[in-house]
């Protein structure tokens, strides 16, 4: 991973905790109004309720029919300037990892899918996820366990109670990079899908979240991936492994052990 110092982030991330912490706060009911149902083009959109005390509202880059703001337009202005700030940074920071990388920088930034959503068939698949976490009602080692996300890049700043942990590649020794962090820094991995496009050259960061205090967490990670309809991959060199589109991976990755049987995964993690 890295850290990125994203000018204005500092002040874009307080307004959109504290929006996103008294959306949180609302009565189940009006919470539930905001959800999306999923479709071809989103998979997550509006409030989300994941259970093991974690709730979510995701703001999908590009607006499809169905998404409803808060009526207050608190959080709709906090989460679009939070947006414009991580998607110019993330956008960057894909072009930079891809020149380095030897990919064709040109042709993975039009994987990110950026045409309008009212043209069919097309989709934006980045979003902002603001993220509430509430203490556990009983004692529990892991709030979210050790995952890798479904993403080009994850641009993650620090949420309100440094809980995130991170697992080395090399010799899977946790690490919490939260607690060094400043306020308009983010924190900068590579998920499945640029692991999947270098052949595990880059390695997808494996991470987890750590109970919260009894104030709860709030935190706000940017996913940057492919539109949904797209084609992912893998390099010519690893033989065996099949083509896939981001909705394959998103819908069938964790469930039938599709990321797991990389090759490069098995002998990373």
């Amino acid at each position: 991973y890295a850290f990125v110092r994203i000018p204005g982030l500092g002040a874009a991330r307080a307004a959109c905790l504290n929006a996103s912490t008294s959306f949180f706060g609302l009565p189940a009911e009006q919470k539930r109004r905001h959800r999306v149902a999923p479709s071809a083009t989103l998979r997550h959109a509006g409030y989300l309720d994941f259970g093991n005390d974690l709730q979510a509202f995701e703001v999908p880059l590009r607006l499809n029919g169905g998404f409803a703001w808060p009526p207050d337009g608190e959080l709709q202005r906090a989460a679009r300037r939070a947006i414009g700030l991580l998607f110019s940074a993330s956008k960057a920071a894909l072009a930079a990892v891809a020149l380095a990388a030897g990919l064709d920088s040109a042709a993975i930034t039009a994987m990110l899918d950026l045409a309008a959503s009212s043209e069919a068939g097309r989709s934006a698949g980045s979003s902002l996820r603001l993220c509430q976490y509430d203490a556990p009602a009983t004692e529990s080692a892991i709030t979210q366990p050790w995952h890798t996300d479904g993403t080009l890049l994850t641009l993650a700043p620090a949420g309100t109670a440094a809980r995130l942990v991170c697992r080395h590649a090399s010799d899977g020794s946790p690490i919490a990079p939260e607690a060094s962090m400043m306020p308009d820094e983010a924190l900068m991995f590579a998920g499945d899908v640029l692991s999947f496009l270098t052949g595990g050259a880059i390695p997808a960061c494996m991470h987890a979240v750590l109970p919260p205090p009894a104030a709860g967490r709030a935190s706000m990670p940017f996913f940057l991936r492919p539109g949904r309809n797209v084609t992912l991959r893998p390099p010519a060199s690893c033989a065996g492994v099949q083509s896939i589109t981001m909705a394959q991976l998103e819908r069938m990755g964790n469930e039938r052990g599709i990321r797991q049987g990389w090759p490069w995964k098995q002998s990373t993690y």
